[in-house]
């Protein structure tokens, strides 16, 4: 069976949120709110509370990273373009930085 082509960056952020849920990674979509309505991310449980919300709307795969309180306290930059369409790139991109920022697993 031939991989899943995304037609959109929000199709991207889907399967890659698939890919990390059969990985084991805690991980769901999210809408974060932006200033032209909301962009569709991926939501990844911290330990001791807090998420990671990686998403594709910048020129790279890019994350904030928020406490238990909801207080952005980092954030997260890669080198895999947001245009990318192989999920296996992308994965490899944010497993790694998304686990050094306590990422559940």
């Amino acid at each position: 069976m031939e991989p899943e082509v995304p037609k959109t960056k929000s199709d991207m952020v889907e399967l890659v949120t698939d890919s990390l849920e059969c990985s084991g990674i805690s991980a769901g979509l999210w809408l974060v709110p932006s200033l032209d309505g909301g962009d569709l991310c991926v939501g990844i449980g911290c330990k001791g509370g807090g998420r990671i919300f990686w998403g594709n709307s910048d020129m790279n795969w890019a994350a904030s990273i928020f406490d238990q309180r909801d207080q952005m306290v980092s954030s997260i930059e890669t080198k895999c373009p947001s245009t990318c369409q192989d999920v296996s790139v992308v994965i490899e991109a944010i497993l790694g930085p998304s686990r050094d920022a306590g990422a559940i697993e």
